[in-house]
């Protein structure tokens, strides 16, 4: 991520934008599950199957977490 200046001259870390988890979205990650197994569903693994530009591990392994829930 990138840093920006605050008005008082210090330095933040940019926030991306909240994913939202569209069915196409959400469709792509089961499938990529799946493909994958349980054992090789890892964020990561899971984010290259899925080639969306974007999508950071971060919000694979959220969206893991409710998935498994």
């Amino acid at each position: 991520m990138g840093e920006e200046y605050a008005d008082d001259g210090t330095t933040r870390a940019v926030k991306r934008p909240r994913l939202v988890w569209t069915p196409q979205l959400h469709r792509k990650f089961e499938s990529a599950v799946i493909k994958l197994g349980e054992d090789k569903a890892v964020p990561k693994t899971i984010m290259q199957e899925m080639n969306i530009d974007g999508l950071t591990r971060e919000n694979v392994a959220s969206h893991l977490q409710k998935y498994r829930m």
